[in-house]
């Protein structure tokens, strides 16, 4: 699988929802703060910027400080390369959450973390312990060495099982053996506290847990790419419905739907009317921790919203009555048939690939669509869950 190009500047107006952790480092630092809303019409405290750093938006992640991203434009296929590397970031950044978690949980069930809990009854480690950043320092200042040697442990099996997986492809395998790392040196706190505290304590068989964890996330990496690519075609349909749909009612001459296509001297003509119109396609990712069965997991979620959305909401709001209907992407594709602002079979061929991708890792994924009265689509959302 050709892995895309991470851009370092993301060129696209963005709109940036920060957790609570976020907005009080942002307060503390005197630092300028809005109150922004979503396409959804979701108030939230956050950023509104035109551009950003790849690693800035990395750092923010990292610290947990962004729990959802908006980008709009109206030409905003012509920016392919800034969502695919906003979704890659935002979809890694959602499993290293996930990791984390998981390996915490296999941390707190360890049997040198049992077995001092036994007879340690009141100094017992629980996942409630708080960990400063502070105190991480101090860790790897007096055992960084000895933890590097255990990163090396855990991480020597991932490898080899990369190589013998990627075979003669080097620069994929390089990738991913960058990705492996990061998910453990990316660990909060917490983690490293454990780690830490049982160092060669702890039978060797746990770090081979560790390390098959390790690899089970960078299979599970694979499926944002997936995800990439479907994303791509379902902004291309919106998008071309949303210029035809602009060309019409503004009574553009001698528009048909093909030309949407072929003609890119009309297109552009359309898409800066649009522009000066503030016709805007929207994509909103946003992920968090939700409780279930087995106690916790995250959920990933995008939605492109066509340039109605808003508007629709605020008049049903006002109406007191939802025009919007929502049905499952399968039944939409069904019922609708292939015409020139998109393949409904290509459509359905990316999102089988990714349901098929999340299925053999168990991971939950569903596709649904938002319609307007008239059958306009609204809204479509994909959600992961793991």
């Amino acid at each position: 699988m050709a892995y895309p190009s991470e851009k370092s500047i993301i060129e696209i107006p963005l709109k940036i929802a920060l957790s609570p952790e976020g907005v009080n480092l942002f307060l503390q630092s005197n630092r300028p703060l809005q109150k922004i809303q979503f396409a959804d019409m979701r108030d939230t405290f956050g950023l509104t910027v035109t551009g950003i750093s790849t690693d800035t938006l990395k750092q923010l992640l990292s610290k947990n400080y962004i729990t959802g991203i908006e980008a709009s434009d109206s030409d905003i296929l012509s920016r392919r390369d800034d969502i695919l590397t906003l979704n890659t970031l935002l979809f890694r950044r959602a499993l290293q959450e996930r990791f984390n978690a998981e390996l915490k949980a296999k941390l707190l069930k360890s049997k040198l973390i049992y077995q001092w809990n036994r007879t340690n009854p009141q100094k017992a480690i629980t996942e409630n312990l708080s960990v400063s950043e502070a105190a991480i320092k101090k860790i790897f200042n007096n055992q960084g060495e000895e933890l590097k040697k255990i990163q090396e442990y855990i991480l020597t099996p991932v490898y080899y099982n990369i190589e013998k997986e990627i075979g003669s492809q080097v620069e994929e395998g390089e990738t991913l053996k960058k990705l492996a790392a990061a998910f453990f040196r990316n660990q909060g706190p917490f983690n490293w506290y454990i780690l830490a505290f049982i160092k060669d304590k702890e039978d060797r068989k746990f770090y081979t847990e560790i390390s098959s964890l390790i690899n089970t996330y960078i299979k599970r990496s694979k499926i944002g790419d997936f995800l990439g690519t479907t994303l791509i075609e379902l902004i291309m349909n919106a998008e071309n419905s949303n210029i035809y749909s602009f060309a019409i009612k503004k009574n553009i001459p001698g528009v048909k739907i093909d030309q949407i296509f072929q003609d890119q001297i009309l297109r552009n003509k359309i898409l800066t009317s649009m522009s000066k119109a503030e016709q805007k396609l929207y994509v909103l990712w946003s992920f968090k921790e939700i409780e279930s069965r087995q106690g916790t997991a995250t959920r990933f979620q995008i939605t492109v919203y066509n340039r109605e959305y808003k508007a629709q909401i605020v008049q049903d709001s006002i109406k007191e009555q939802s025009k919007l209907s929502e049905k499952s992407m399968e039944q939409y594709l069904a019922s609708a048939s292939n015409n020139s602002l998109g393949s409904v079979d290509m459509t359905g061929f990316y999102l089988q690939s990714v349901k098929q991708e999340c299925e053999s890792l168990s991971i939950f994924f569903d596709s649904t669509v938002a319609q307007l009265a008239r059958n306009d689509i609204a809204a479509i959302t994909l959600t992961l869950q793991f």
